[in-house]
């Protein structure tokens, strides 16, 4: 989870960044970013479908991000949601 006032493209490009280094031994890793904790708290809800629509939509605007690395795919890249999970995706490949 993240401060909401570094909900913006410089502060969660340096959060990639960061994860790419913090994650570079892994072989795979994932990580949800969120600038609410009750979002964060909903993911494994929200992944099985049991939100409700007012949870959905919180949940859906409070979730910003997603970093995956996996070593054997070679996928590793960040995913920006600056607008939640219904706005544009910005796309950082590593």
């Amino acid at each position: 989870m993240i401060d909401p006032k570094h909900r913006n493209f410089k502060n969660m490009k340096t959060l990639g960044d960061t994860l790419r280094k913090d994650t570079a031994s892994d072989r795979n890793a994932i990580v949800f970013v969120y600038d609410d904790a009750r979002a964060a708290a909903m993911q494994r809800d929200a992944a099985n479908d049991k939100l409700s629509g007012a949870d959905g939509a919180f949940y859906d605007q409070h979730s910003i991000g997603n970093y995956t690395r996996n070593i054997n795919t070679g996928y590793h890249t960040l995913e920006i949601f600056l607008d939640g999970l219904n706005g544009t995706v910005t796309e950082i490949n590593y």
